[in-house]
């Protein structure tokens, strides 16, 4: 039995989560798309292209002239595999970013055993 081998375009890849470093260092929404482009080897002209917007739309982004719409940071992170404008997003809030739920549930963890201890200190 043959079965259809799938486009290049419909492997799903697993996303890139940067380390907190350097998402601390973005300035800006456009310093975490630029550096989602870096991830990705790609120029500004070729995700626009890919994204179906124009160079110069792109590039008012980049520079900060227009807000990132939610629909260009979602086409950003799909064509770059990059989670860098997200996670800047999460920083913005002072919330964590977990991309991996086992890193997610650890953390819960450690903050229900933090609670548990300070009550116990407390008791004492």
């Amino acid at each position: 039995m043959q079965r259809e081998m799938p486009l290049m375009g419909d492997v799903k890849r697993p996303l890139h989560e940067h380390p907190k470093k350097e998402i601390s260092a973005c300035g800006s929404m456009a310093a975490a798309i630029w550096r989602a482009l870096m991830h990705a080897g790609m120029t500004q002209e070729e995700a626009a292209n890919r994204m179906g917007m124009t160079p110069g739309y792109l590039s008012l982004i980049l520079n900060g002239r227009r807000n990132c719409p939610e629909s260009v940071i979602r086409k950003i992170v799909s064509i770059t595999g990059s989670l860098a404008p997200v996670q800047w997003l999460c920083a913005q809030y002072c919330g964590e970013f977990y991309a991996d739920p086992v890193q997610s549930e650890r953390a819960q963890l450690r903050a229900r055993l933090a609670e548990l201890e300070r009550k116990e200190g407390e008791a004492a």
